[in-house]
């Protein structure tokens, strides 16, 4: 009798875990496992809200809040995951980058967003390597980023190389086959951008005529306008991809001194900085992310931010922004999980994925880094004296073509 009695007790107790496992998986926990997605997906924001990035990094946040609250409207990632951003000033400094990195870790956060420069982008990405947690930044282009820390990050801005190769092509296609260029070596994407110009320039049949250097805080250009004017032969361009605070003061020094030289830029000096330049910069023909032509996606993201947020966006970053929250919530739908390794699997195998911005994918050569189209641009002057954005050509460049890291 007591063995029956035993048998009977341990039936009992299997079926009554059995029911309890049930009673927990209703219940909707918060936590995941490779078997499904979570009710919450943390998102650790790692963002300049003040400093000098902030004035790239806060448009590009808008965007993705915005990405954020349209997928939630919708129940969340796959209609049943709702994003739940923690977002960090990390003030445009490197250790406090670090610091609020190490913060989302010890949160136990699901996925993390690193600030737009890889100054600050690498020292919060390292971190998150180690924990093995995906990292992407919106606006970091640095192209060798995924080296300097790892596999688990990814940047949703175009490379330096590639856009550097779209600037180049453009310049040689328009007849431009001289350039002269100026590089600041005191951050990345100051020195790495005009590097790759050069090598792609000289690539595709450019000549560069002569270079120059300047140093973060720049205020004097006399020195480099002076060279730039004794160059024999003179570049039929100047190519920079300084910008505020150094770019309105070479500007103004450059014209002063009677060069009318045009410049190729970046599209970090798409700012109200650069456009309170007036006549100045009249003529300054830029590669950028994206532009908007009447009716594309870009135009209907613009008119839907200037709805959401009472103004139009200042320059494409908010849309960087949009498409980064997008491209991680469709990478977390794929993969079905919270996984981290799988998370990070599904962006690297991201393909033509379309955005606001254009069509992107992932797990080229470009290691970490988007392939996409870039656009080029040019500021002009209109007849009430305005500036104003012309779009000049929308460019594809094929890994291929792409200068090496």
């Amino acid at each position: 009798m007591s063995a029956f009695l035993a048998a009977l007790l341990l039936a009992l107790v299997v079926v009554a875990a059995a029911c309890g496992g049930d009673d927990d998986e209703d219940s909707g926990s918060s936590g995941s496992d490779s078997g499904g997605l979570p009710a919450e997906y943390d998102i650790g924001v790692n963002i300049a809200l003040t400093g000098p990035i902030a004035p790239y990094d806060k448009p590009a946040l808008d965007g993705f809040r915005m990405a954020v609250e349209e997928i939630n409207e919708k129940g969340g990632i796959g209609g049943k995951s709702r994003i739940n951003l923690m977002i960090e000033n990390d003030r445009s400094d490197a250790a406090e980058s670090a610091k609020v990195s190490q913060g989302f870790v010890s949160e136990g956060v699901d996925f993390m967003v690193a600030p737009g420069d890889s100054s600050v982008a690498i020292p919060a990405a390292r971190i998150a390597q180690q924990a093995e947690i995906p990292i992407m930044s919106i606006l970091a282009s640095t192209t060798t980023i995924r080296q300097a820390v790892g596999e688990y990050f990814f940047s949703n801005a175009a490379s330096d190389s590639l856009v550097a190769t779209g600037l180049a092509k453009y310049a040689l296609d328009e007849g431009i086959d001289t350039a002269y260029t100026l590089i600041g070596p005191d951050a990345a994407f100051t020195q790495k951008l005009p590097e790759y110009f050069e090598v792609a320039f000289k690539d595709l049949g450019g000549e560069i005529v002569g270079s120059d250097t300047y140093r973060s805080g720049t205020q004097d250009f006399g020195p480099q306008v002076a060279a730039i004017r004794k160059a024999n032969p003179q570049p039929k361009a100047i190519m920079t991809s300084m910008y505020e605070p150094e770019f309105p003061a070479f500007l103004k020094q450059l014209r002063a001194a009677g060069v009318d030289l045009p410049l190729l830029e970046s599209d970090a000096i798409d700012t109200p900085a650069t456009l309170e330049l007036g006549e100045l910069i009249d003529g300054t023909i830029a590669v950028t992310y994206g532009f908007p032509t009447p009716g594309d996606s870009l135009d209907k993201f613009y008119q839907r931010f200037e709805e959401h947020y009472g103004e139009p966006p200042p320059a494409v970053f908010p849309a960087i922004g949009y498409d980064a929250a997008s491209i991680i919530a469709d990478a977390v739908e794929r993969a079905g999980t919270a996984d981290p390794a799988a998370v990070r699997d599904a962006i690297e195998g991201t393909e033509k994925f379309d955005g606001v911005v254009g069509v992107t994918t992932f797990g080229t050569s470009l290691e970490g880094f988007p392939i996409r189209p870039v656009t080029i641009q040019q500021w002009s002057m209109t007849d009430s004296g305005e500036v104003e954005r012309k779009l000049l050509e929308k460019l594809s460049i094929g890994p291929e073509e792409i200068p090496p890291p």
